[in-house]
């Protein structure tokens, strides 16, 4: 094989020696002279004197270095390939099983899947249940239709089409939806309805927009929303020219704009007790996910009794894709090299590190003392583990959670507003949270504002938030207050400050970040006496209190845990709404054998990680110290010798070659004697 700085030998580790048979024979102005100059009958060979005397000098430190490179290129090869495999154990296997759903043994009966799809949700169920389900109404999206349109090429006038989602009361009253953005679009003059339907459809995912052909030759504009529930019906208003008054919905149907379906939430009942919910996906009822698809006339019985095989089943799974991975690592750390990176890793100290990591593991018991071996799983010599399904089945009858107790990951909080994220490498057991302040949005309100605000003449309302400075300009005339927060918010959009959204509340102009925490501001420069608002900086809020007696600020509405050692690595995701300030809330943790498998990954893709960078630094060629830089310096060097060999020995090569010719003409001389 011929040597090259990327290339692995097909994967597979070469010897010292190895590129010795294919060094380079470089000494090319010796091997002319050697074919002009014939020395033979003196037994002299210029080439051969010339590469014994380079060979002296550089033994084989080429070959050598060139070998280095190589096998730098497979080992980091091999650790490429471990970490990405490693990484899709992680994701797709470790990940999706450590879940209350994955390990518990239940399986779900349902006598309607077709009206009420059932399964089971992230967090599980204990027990065995007998739920009762009705569907009374379903959830729906709301669609409107825009008439009085000769054709979809119909040109409009300038303006701005904006459209808020949120809910109306019995009144009529509209209250926007905090978690929905304002879709502002500019009309130009001369835009076409068909132009107004692309440009809404390219703007957002939330709605979809599209141009009616009715049978008398006009058309329509529909607005179709792509969320259900109340709180996504829509608000359609306009500014600029009059005419766009017939794109205009709030709430009620007019001469050219019609409600053709209603936002609606799903409405049903469990065991007797009516509900409603936004979507018709609804989460956790009694450790179920409920998908809602038809209105029912009766009621749909859905259980859940004790079934080991879809656990064993998962079990199965996780045992042959964890090998899979251990297979790969074993033939990278085989003693006897091989194509594919077999031996690659051999006798190295990241090697060594992942072998001690995995003995580690296998060292930990769940927490309530049981082992691997009591849910049928042993590990052997090679590190592979072997799976008995008919002792995890036993053991499931027995116990139809042990599973989910040995391998998965439990958390509990004493309060639905705070949810535990990931548990990190925290202690298991009970740990107090005590909230001392709730996070906060920034949110900057103005004074109230008349029905109707004149510019008098043309203003400039200077904004920044975060970190996006916003103008926006408001031409003389006279606006609603609603008008005016739809230009300030198509402004905001186009400045990409997508995270800020302006409402108007109680009749007064009011800015809001989406987000929670310290790191969200709205600022105004300067005095705008026509809009209410003076000029001043606002900022969120981060929630903050104590853990174990340790206080915490956190970022927004979340925290992670990092200088309390009992609860290091906790993350926790708090309801802003619905925590109570300071009352202890009790959160319990227990790390089950995934939940460590993950974590142990974790730390060998830290060391692996930095293996292959060191590697690839010592490939670098623009450094001094790498591998590469020091074989183009040993190669230099040894062109060095060649070029000094050959003008040494060139010398003699011709005094041998003059003193054959010599011989020869008096060889010559006396044949002619004779």
């Amino acid at each position: 094989m011929s040597f090259t700085i990327s290339g692995n030998n097909e994967g597979m580790v070469v010897p010292k020696n190895f590129y010795l048979q294919n060094n380079n024979k470089s000494n090319v102005g010796a091997g002319i002279i050697d074919s002009a100059l014939s020395n033979e009958d003196y037994g002299f060979s210029i080439s051969d004197t010339v590469e014994m005397m380079v060979a002296s000098q550089m033994g084989a430190r080429i070959p050598e270095q060139q070998a280095a490179i190589t096998n730098a290129n497979i080992t980091q090869g091999a650790l490429t390939q471990l970490e990405i495999t490693m990484s899709m154990l992680s994701k797709n296997t470790i990940q999706p099983f450590n879940q209350k759903n994955a390990l518990t043994s239940y399986e779900i009966s349902n006598s309607n899947p077709h009206a009420v799809r059932a399964d089971l949700s992230k967090g599980g169920t204990s027990g065995t249940l007998d739920l009762s389900i009705g569907v009374k109404q379903l959830a729906q999206s709301q669609s409107l239709k825009f008439g009085g349109f000769q054709s979809g090429n119909d040109q409009l006038a300038a303006g701005v089409l904006a459209i808020d989602f949120g809910s109306y009361d019995k009144t009529g009253s509209f209250t926007e939806n905090a978690s929905s953005e304002t879709i502002s679009i500019e009309i130009t003059a001369g835009m076409t309805i068909n132009d107004l339907a692309n440009e809404i459809n390219k703007s957002t995912k939330d709605l979809k927009a599209t141009v009616i052909a009715n049978s008398d030759g006009t058309s329509d504009l529909a607005l179709m929303s792509q969320k259900t529930g109340q709180t996504h019906a829509m608000r359609v208003s306009t500014s600029g020219d009059p005419s766009l008054q017939n794109l205009t919905f709030h709430g009620a149907s007019t001469a050219t704009a019609t409600q053709a379906r209603a936002a609606t939430d799903a409405i049903y009942t469990v065991n007797g007790i009516e509900m409603s919910s936004g979507t018709n996906r609804i989460e956790d009822v009694f450790g179920l996910n409920l998908t809602l698809s038809e209105v029912t006339s009766g009621e749909v019985r859905i259980g859940t009794t004790v079934s080991s095989q879809g656990v064993v089943d998962n079990v199965y799974a996780f045992v042959e894709n964890f090998n899979a991975m251990i297979d790969m690592f074993n033939a990278f750390n085989a003693e006897t090299p091989n194509k594919d990176f077999v031996g690659a890793i051999y006798g190295s100290d990241v090697a060594e590190l992942i072998d001690e990591e995995f003995d580690q593991l296998f060292a930990i018991l769940s927490p309530d003392g049981s082992a691997l071996k009591d849910i049928g799983i042993t590990r052997d010599p090679e590190g592979r583990l072997l799976f008995d399904q008919d002792k995890l089945s036993a053991a499931l009858q027995n116990d139809p959670e042990i599973a989910n107790k040995i391998l998965g990951t439990i958390t509990k909080s004493s309060h639905a507003g705070v949810a535990i994220d990931s548990i990190g490498q925290a202690m298991g057991g009970d740990h107090t949270v005590i909230v001392t302040r709730a996070p906060e949005k920034a949110k900057l309100t103005g004074s109230v504002l008349a029905s109707h605000v004149v510019i008098a003449a043309d203003r400039d309302l200077n904004l920044k938030l975060g970190n996006k400075e916003v103008s926006i300009h408001l031409s003389a005339g006279t606006y609603t207050p609603d008008e005016l927060a739809s230009i300030m918010n198509k402004e905001i959009h186009l400045a990409g400050a997508q995270g800020y959204q302006a409402t108007v509340e109680d009749g007064a102009l009011s800015m809001t970040s989406f987000e929670y925490g310290a790191l969200q501001s709205i600022e105004v420069f300067g005095d705008v006496a026509e809009l209410g608002l003076t000029a001043q900086k606002v900022t969120g809020v981060d929630v903050a209190g104590t853990i174990n007696g340790e206080p915490f600020l956190g970022d927004g509405a979340t925290f992670e845990s990092q200088f309390d050692e009992a609860s290091k690595g906790i993350k926790i995701s708090f309801e802003p709404e619905s925590i109570p300030l300071n009352q202890p809330i009790i959160i319990s943790t227990s790390q089950g054998f995934l939940g460590n498998l993950d974590a142990t990954i974790q730390n060998i893709k830290i060391s692996t990680s930095l293996e292959i960078k060191e590697i690839k630094s010592s490939l670098d060629k623009t450094k001094d110290d790498s591998l590469v830089s020091q074989l183009e310096a040993l190669q230099k060097k040894e062109q060095y010798y060649y070029n000094m060999y050959y003008q040494q020995f060139s010398g003699i090569s011709a005094a041998l070659s003059e003193m054959e010719g010599t011989i020869k003409m008096m060889e010559l001389m006396f044949e002619d004697n004779d």
